[in-house]
């Protein structure tokens, strides 16, 4: 081999050897970046579907429970309260009928009236009655009625007893009605057509808060609010 040869030689191998022992230029900006890796955690992150399902059943069952027994309590509640109002409703009448005059002493006009109804009770003095006064605001041209509040049941029911057959109070147009809540008087409103035919055949009617009675016979209507069938003279209601 010539030396020309020779030098061609050293210099490709020195060319090759470079090419294969340099490394490819790398970018500076991504050899700066994070590599994330995430952790392997020691316990599954969510339990088996079934135990879940389940675990969503119990709790549903125990929101339904927990509803059940408050719906319960509400109710409850609801019928102690309306109990306690018809209770106290109990110590009060309403006198219809009593003309309004300026600066009226509606209190003292009261008693008078019931002094005049039933004197075996009420003369007694001033303390048989708590309150008196006029319900609502003001009409032109109309009589406003009046609540009264008793301090003894026994005087007001002996007012209300003896005021159904008082001629001062037919002689002076007045009456007095009992104090029932809505719900009583919408009650009245479903037995009122039945008192009224009873009352056309001179049968004896009368209420007893939100009863009506036919002959001693409480008026009983079915879910269609129609009379059930009565028998006069016993207790025994035949439904129609």
């Amino acid at each position: 081999m010539s030396a020309k040869d020779k030098r061609k030689k050293v210099i490709y191998d020195h060319v090759y050897s470079s090419a294969a022992t340099d490394s490819p230029p790398t970018d500076s900006s991504s050899a700066d970046l994070p590599i994330f890796i995430p952790p392997t955690p020691d316990t599954p992150l969510s339990s088996p579907m079934p135990k879940r399902n389940k675990d969503l059943k119990n709790d549903k069952t125990k929101l339904a429970e927990k509803f059940t027994q408050q719906h319960k309590s509400l109710v409850n509640l609801e019928e102690r309260i309306a109990d306690a109002e018809h209770y106290k409703r109990r110590w009060c009448l309403c006198l219809y009928g009593l003309s309004e005059q300026p600066n009226e002493d509606v209190k003292a006009n009261v008693l008078d009236i019931c002094n005049a109804v039933a004197p075996e009770s009420c003369q007694k003095g001033f303390d048989v009655i708590d309150i008196a006064h006029r319900l609502g605001k003001p009409q032109p041209g109309k009589i406003r009625a009046v609540i009264i509040l008793f301090t003894l049941r026994s005087v007001r029911d002996a007012v209300w007893r003896n005021a159904k057959s008082s001629e001062f109070l037919k002689q002076r147009k007045l009456h007095f009605v009992e104090d029932l809540t809505k719900e009583e008087k919408d009650k009245q409103s479903l037995l009122w057509p039945h008192v009224k035919k009873a009352r056309e055949d001179n049968k004896k009617v009368y209420y007893i808060r939100s009863k009506a009675f036919i002959e001693g016979v409480e008026i009983k209507l079915n879910a269609e609010g129609q009379k059930n069938k009565l028998n006069y003279g016993s207790t025994d209601l035949q439904t129609l």
